[in-house]
């Protein structure tokens, strides 16, 4: 956006242009600038692959990382949450794959992309490049999923169940994922947000 350019733009390189088209250099260091002028808090990772104790409470998803801990939530290689700060649980395919605690970073992110998936993408990708492990849990890459009319018609369900407030856009996006974990959270089912086929299927008969 040239609003964007004109206000968050570096000429990093001295050469009197921002060159954010030709030049890595002002590139990655204007993008920097976007994330810093939009909150981004140095030293606060963006996210955390984590691992949940058996019975978790599905209720706790946005704490602080005290919290998490002592509700005998770790890091996934076994090592203790940050000792100050708090997040919020994202399942990004649902909780038979990864589990990440995700920070206002993540957010921040997203004010350059909106989506989920950008934003993870762009963190796990930081993270490897300064020698961070990959993320660990397995995706459910050959579990079934809804495609767009789907997702529509999910949504329209759980609007009127007084959950969702938003268009039906065919998109899982934050205000998908928030409706569809206060259903399960209802149900007594993992509440891990992610609308599958069984749950709109649930939904389609539900009175």
């Amino acid at each position: 956006m040239p609003s964007s350019y004109r206000k968050y733009a570096v000429d990093f390189t001295g050469d009197g242009h921002a060159d954010i088209w030709t030049s890595t250099a002002d590139a990655l260091a204007s993008t920097a600038n976007y994330l810093k002028g939009h909150g981004w808090v140095p030293g606060l990772p963006w996210g955390l692959e984590v691992t949940l104790p058996e019975g978790f409470d599905h209720r706790l998803n946005r704490a602080s990382f005290s919290q998490f801990a002592s509700a005998g939530v770790r890091k996934a290689d076994g090592g203790r949450l940050p000792s100050s700060g708090e997040g919020r649980l994202f399942y990004p395919a649902g909780h038979r794959g990864p589990v990440m605690l995700l920070t206002a970073n993540f957010d921040v992110i997203k004010k350059y992309n909106s989506s989920d998936a950008y934003a993870l993408a762009v963190g796990h990708l930081g993270d490897r490049i300064r020698g961070r492990p990959a993320i660990q849990a397995d995706w459910p890459v050959q579990a079934p999923r809804l495609d767009k009319s789907g997702i529509q018609d999910l949504q329209r369900r759980l609007k009127a169940l007084g959950l969702y407030d938003h268009d039906a856009d065919g998109r899982i996006g934050t205000g998908t994922r928030e409706a569809v974990r206060q259903y399960q959270l209802r149900q007594g089912e993992i509440a891990d947000g992610w609308p599958t086929p069984a749950l709109l299927a649930r939904l389609r008969t539900a009175r």
